[in-house]
C-alpha cells in the first residue's frame, strides 16, 4: 500500500520468525470480532472482472497466490494449501488463490499437490492409497516442517472458503473427477469465481466440465499463437496459461492474446527468490512480464508483488475489512523487525522490514514494508 510519508507496505495478518525468534502477534479474524456485518458480501464474477483488466487501456495485474503461498505466509509459518494460507491471502486483498484437484481412494476430492502425502505433510505414502479418514491423521507441515494444526482440506472446504472472498484457481492433477468437481462448485454457485486450469494430460477434464456448462472459465497451458487460437475455438477463452519467455518468442503470441482480448496469465516462480527474502528485492523479472503485457501473475511472494505493484501504478489498492478496521483506530505503538526477527526502535531507510503496529483497542497490524 501506498501513503504519503510512510513505508510502503503490504499487510501480513499475524506474524513470527519461526528459526530466529519466535514473536506472535494476533490475526484478527472477523468472526471473532464480530464485524462479518460491515464486510461487502456479494456475488463476485471472474469473467466480468476478466473482460475488464483486457480491456483495460492501461496496463493492470491481477495476483494469485500460488497454493495459497505468500511472504507473509514464510514469515507466519503457514503452511501452503491451507485454509490459513487462503485467510492470509484474502486478508491481504489477493485477488486469487491455486490449489490442487486429486481424489483419495474414497472418491473424495482434495487440495494436495502431490501424488505422495511425504513433502506435504507429517505422514508418507500414496495419496490415491488412502481413505480419506486415513489421510486425516496427518497434519499439513509449515514452510520450516513444523507439524501444523490443519489436516489435508477436501476441494469442497477450500471452495467454502473462498466463496465471494477469492476467485479460484483450480490445477488439475489427475483424470476422471470433472463430473464430481463441477457439480460441487454448481452447488456452491461459484461457476463464475473458479478457472480450471488443464494440461494436455487432463485435457478430458476440461472437455467434461466445458460440456457441462459453456460459462465455465477454462484455461489451458499454450505456447504459440495457433495453439491459442485452437483452444479459443474450443472453449471462448478470457485467459490462457503462457510463459514469459513464450511471449517474447512466440511468433503473433502477444498479439493474438491482444486481439482476442484474452489474458495472459503465467508463473513469477522461478523468480521469486530474487524478491524476497532479500533487503534489496530484484523486480527485473517481474518488470519482463509486464513488458510482455502479463496481467495475471502467480507467484509465492504475491503481496510483496502487490506491494511493488501499487507504488508503480500497476495495480490499485485492494484491503481487507480487517485491515479498514484497523486503520479506523488510534496507533499508539509502532516497532520494526527485519527478517532475522531482530527488534528495531525505527525504520531503517531503503530496508525491507516487518513493521508492527498496535492500536488503541488491542488490535495489531503487521506489514511487510519498504521502509523510506
Amino acid at each position: 500500500m501506498v501513503m504519503t510519508g510512510t513505508p510502503v507496505c503490504t499487510n501480513t495478518g499475524n506474524i513470527y520468525n519461526n528459526k530466529q525468534m519466535k514473536f506472535i502477534i494476533t490475526l484478527v479474524l472477523l468472526p471473532m470480532l464480530g464485524l462479518v456485518s460491515i464486510m461487502n458480501i456479494s456475488a463476485r464474477s471472474l469473467s466480468s472482472d476478466l473482460k475488464a483488466l483486457a480491456q483495460n487501456g492501461q496496463y493492470r495485474m491481477m495476483l494469485c497466490a500460488h497454493r495459497g503461498n505468500t511472504a507473509a505466509g514464510v514469515v507466519d509459518d503457514v503452511p501452503e494449501s491451507s485454509l490459513e494460507a487462503l485467510d492470509l491471502a484474502v486478508a491481504k486483498g489477493i485477488d486469487m488463490i491455486e490449489i490442487d484437484a486429486r481424489i483419495t481412494k474414497d472418491s473424495v476430492i482434495v487440495n494436495l499437490h502431490d501424488p505422495y502425502i511425504d513433502a506435504m505433510t507429517n505422514g508418507t505414502g500414496v495419496l490415491g492409497a488412502m481413505t480419506y479418514n486415513e489421510l486425516l491423521k496427518y497434519r499439513l507441515l509449515t514452510p520450516s516442517g513444523e507439524d501444523s494444526d490443519e489436516p489435508v482440506h477436501t476441494f469442497k472446504e477450500m471452495l467454502e472458503a473462498a466463496k465471494d472472498r477469492i476467485y479460484v484457481f483450480v490445477d488439475i492433477k489427475v483424470t476422471g473427477i470433472a463430473r464430481k468437481m463441477f457439480d460441487i462448485v454448481r452447488e456452491l454457485d461459484m461457476l463464475d469465481q473458479v478457472a480450471w486450469y488443464v494440461s494436455t494430460s487432463t485435457k478430458a477434464e476440461a472437455d467434461a466440465i466445458y460440456s457441462y456448462d459453456d460459462r465455465a472459465i477454462i484455461c489451458p497451458y499454450v505456447s504459440t499463437a495457433s495453439k491459442l487460437k485452437s483452444y479459443d475455438k474450443l472453449y471462448d477463452l478470457s485467459i490462457a496459461h503462457t510463459s514469459t519467455e513464450k511471449m517474447e518468442t512466440a511468433d503473433n503470441l502477444l498479439t493474438t492474446f491482444s486481439t482476442r482480448e484474452i489474458i495472459p496469465y503465467a508463473n513469477h516462480l522461478e523468480a521469486d527468490a530474487q524478491i524476497f527474502p532479500s533487503e534489496n528485492p530484484d523486480y527485473t523479472y517481474l518488470e519482463r512480464m509486464i513488458g510482455q503485457n502479463i496481467r495475471f501473475i502467480q507467484s509465492d511472494v504475491c503481496d510483496m508483488i502487490a506491494a511493488y505493484a501499487v507504488e508503480k501504478g500497476y495495480r490499485e489498492e485492494n484491503v481487507s475489512s480487517v485491515e479498514k478496521v484497523c486503520r479506523n483506530n488510534t496507533a499508539i505503538q509502532t516497532k520494526y523487525y527485519d527478517f532475522m526477527g531482530i527488534e528495531y526502535t525505527r525504520p531503517l531507510p531503503g530496508r525491507w522490514m516487518i513493521k508492527k503496529t498496535i492500536y488503541d483497542d488491542g488490535l495489531s497490524d503487521t506489514e511487510i514494508c519498504l521502509c523510506r
